[in-house]
Protein backbone atom coordinates (compact mmCIF):
# COMPACT_ATOMS: atom_id res chain seq x y z
CA UNK A 1 0.00 0.00 0.00
CA UNK A 2 1.36 3.29 -1.13
CA UNK A 3 2.13 5.77 2.03
CA UNK A 4 -0.51 8.17 0.49
CA UNK A 5 -3.79 5.63 0.47
CA UNK A 6 -2.42 4.92 4.10
CA UNK A 7 -2.54 7.95 5.07
CA UNK A 8 -6.44 8.48 3.53
CA UNK A 9 -7.43 5.00 5.03
CA UNK A 10 -5.87 6.07 8.10
CA UNK A 11 -8.21 9.80 8.22
CA UNK A 12 -11.18 7.27 7.00
CA UNK A 13 -10.78 5.06 9.48
CA UNK A 14 -10.50 7.68 12.59
CA UNK A 15 -13.08 9.90 11.01
CA UNK A 16 -15.36 6.90 11.19
CA UNK A 17 -14.87 6.17 14.80
CA UNK A 18 -15.72 9.31 15.77
CA UNK A 19 -18.89 8.97 13.70
CA UNK A 20 -19.62 6.13 15.23
CA UNK A 21 -19.19 7.13 18.75
CA UNK A 22 -22.81 6.37 19.76
CA UNK A 23 -22.82 7.99 23.46
CA UNK A 24 -24.06 11.37 22.54
CA UNK A 25 -26.56 12.09 24.77
CA UNK A 26 -24.70 11.92 27.75
CA UNK A 27 -23.89 15.68 29.43
CA UNK A 28 -20.21 15.93 28.20
CA UNK A 29 -18.74 19.02 28.37
CA UNK A 30 -17.30 20.51 25.16
CA UNK A 31 -13.96 21.90 26.86
CA UNK A 32 -12.58 17.92 27.18
CA UNK A 33 -11.09 18.87 23.92
CA UNK A 34 -8.67 20.84 25.68
CA UNK A 35 -7.15 17.88 27.49
CA UNK A 36 -7.67 15.34 24.83
CA UNK A 37 -5.56 17.74 22.84
CA UNK A 38 -3.03 17.41 25.85
CA UNK A 39 -3.03 14.42 25.25
CA UNK A 40 -3.04 13.98 21.65
CA UNK A 41 0.39 15.77 21.76
CA UNK A 42 1.98 14.27 24.60
CA UNK A 43 1.05 10.43 23.81
CA UNK A 44 2.86 10.94 20.37
CA UNK A 45 5.17 13.85 19.09
CA UNK A 46 5.47 17.12 19.25
CA UNK A 47 3.97 19.48 16.87
CA UNK A 48 7.05 20.86 15.60
CA UNK A 49 8.56 17.49 14.82
CA UNK A 50 5.18 16.72 13.14
CA UNK A 51 5.48 19.75 10.93
CA UNK A 52 9.45 18.83 10.46
CA UNK A 53 10.89 22.67 12.02
CA UNK A 54 12.86 21.08 14.83
CA UNK A 55 15.70 23.35 15.47
CA UNK A 56 19.14 22.22 14.15
CA UNK A 57 21.10 21.99 16.98
CA UNK A 58 23.32 19.15 18.38
CA UNK A 59 21.15 16.33 19.67
CA UNK A 60 21.57 17.29 23.67
CA UNK A 61 20.93 20.92 23.17
CA UNK A 62 18.08 20.34 21.15
CA UNK A 63 16.02 18.72 24.76
CA UNK A 64 17.45 21.47 26.55
CA UNK A 65 15.90 24.28 24.38
CA UNK A 66 12.56 23.31 23.30
CA UNK A 67 10.45 24.85 20.52
CA UNK A 68 8.91 27.83 20.95
CA UNK A 69 6.35 26.75 18.96
CA UNK A 70 5.63 23.55 21.19
CA UNK A 71 5.89 25.99 24.14
CA UNK A 72 3.00 28.57 22.53
CA UNK A 73 1.11 25.41 22.33
CA UNK A 74 1.20 23.82 25.81
CA UNK A 75 0.75 27.21 27.11
CA UNK A 76 -2.27 27.85 25.31
CA UNK A 77 -3.61 24.78 26.42
CA UNK A 78 -2.63 25.45 30.00
CA UNK A 79 -4.40 29.01 29.75
CA UNK A 80 -7.61 27.28 28.24
CA UNK A 81 -7.57 24.48 30.96
CA UNK A 82 -7.11 27.52 33.93
CA UNK A 83 -10.43 29.29 32.47
CA UNK A 84 -12.47 25.77 32.42
CA UNK A 85 -10.81 25.56 36.21
CA UNK A 86 -11.96 29.24 37.19
CA UNK A 87 -15.68 28.42 35.85
CA UNK A 88 -15.63 25.61 37.87
CA UNK A 89 -13.26 26.61 41.09
CA UNK A 90 -15.50 25.06 44.11
CA UNK A 91 -15.48 21.17 42.41
CA UNK A 92 -11.60 21.64 41.59
CA UNK A 93 -11.43 23.25 44.98
CA UNK A 94 -13.05 20.09 46.66
CA UNK A 95 -10.90 17.93 44.31
CA UNK A 96 -7.74 19.58 45.36
CA UNK A 97 -8.16 19.41 49.19
CA UNK A 98 -8.90 15.92 49.07
CA UNK A 99 -5.07 15.44 47.35
CA UNK A 100 -3.18 17.79 49.60
CA UNK A 101 -0.18 14.99 49.27
CA UNK A 102 0.06 15.00 45.60
CA UNK A 103 -0.23 19.34 46.01
CA UNK A 104 2.49 19.01 48.35
CA UNK A 105 5.05 16.84 46.12
CA UNK A 106 4.10 19.27 43.19
CA UNK A 107 5.26 22.01 45.22
CA UNK A 108 8.44 20.52 46.16
CA UNK A 109 9.47 19.69 42.48
CA UNK A 110 8.92 23.05 42.16
CA UNK A 111 10.70 23.60 45.03
CA UNK A 112 13.62 21.82 43.50
CA UNK A 113 14.12 23.95 40.54
CA UNK A 114 16.19 26.04 43.21
CA UNK A 115 18.91 23.23 43.46
CA UNK A 116 18.66 22.09 40.04
CA UNK A 117 22.03 21.87 37.91
CA UNK A 118 19.33 23.39 34.90
CA UNK A 119 16.85 25.66 36.44
CA UNK A 120 15.36 26.71 33.49
CA UNK A 121 14.60 23.34 32.05
CA UNK A 122 13.55 22.37 35.26
CA UNK A 123 10.90 25.15 35.44
CA UNK A 124 9.53 24.28 31.62
CA UNK A 125 8.99 20.34 32.92
CA UNK A 126 7.30 21.28 35.75
CA UNK A 127 5.32 23.57 34.16
CA UNK A 128 4.22 20.82 32.05
CA UNK A 129 3.66 18.72 35.18
CA UNK A 130 1.07 21.76 36.23
CA UNK A 131 -0.34 21.05 32.80
CA UNK A 132 -0.82 17.90 33.53
CA UNK A 133 -2.67 18.41 36.64
CA UNK A 134 -4.98 20.75 35.38
CA UNK A 135 -5.91 18.73 32.50
CA UNK A 136 -6.60 15.96 34.73
CA UNK A 137 -9.08 18.52 36.73
CA UNK A 138 -10.44 19.33 33.81
CA UNK A 139 -11.68 16.00 33.45
CA UNK A 140 -12.62 15.39 36.70
CA UNK A 141 -14.35 18.23 37.61
CA UNK A 142 -16.97 17.97 34.40
CA UNK A 143 -20.46 17.42 35.69
CA UNK A 144 -20.11 13.51 34.90
CA UNK A 145 -16.20 12.73 35.61
CA UNK A 146 -16.46 8.86 34.85
CA UNK A 147 -18.31 9.63 31.09
CA UNK A 148 -15.86 11.94 30.79
CA UNK A 149 -12.91 9.61 31.44
CA UNK A 150 -14.33 7.41 29.11
CA UNK A 151 -14.90 9.87 26.48
CA UNK A 152 -11.09 11.23 26.56
CA UNK A 153 -9.85 8.03 26.76
CA UNK A 154 -11.96 6.96 23.60
CA UNK A 155 -11.19 10.66 21.82
CA UNK A 156 -7.39 9.74 22.57
CA UNK A 157 -7.70 6.01 21.32
CA UNK A 158 -9.62 6.70 17.77
CA UNK A 159 -6.33 8.90 16.40
CA UNK A 160 -3.79 7.19 18.71
CA UNK A 161 -4.22 4.33 17.69
CA UNK A 162 -4.78 4.43 14.06
CA UNK A 163 -2.12 6.47 13.86
CA UNK A 164 0.39 3.99 15.88
CA UNK A 165 -0.70 1.72 12.67
CA UNK A 166 -0.04 3.72 10.17
CA UNK A 167 3.48 4.78 11.17
CA UNK A 168 4.63 1.62 12.06
CA UNK A 169 3.74 -0.03 8.17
Amino acid sequence: MTPSIATVAFGAVSLALFLFDRDRRSGISPTLWIPVTWLWISASRMVSQWLDIVPVTGSSERFIDGSPLDAQIFAGLLLAGLIVLITRRRRARALLRENGPLLAFILYCGLSILWSDYPFVSFKRWTKEIGDLVMVLVVLTDPDPPAALRRVLARSAFVLIPLSILLIR
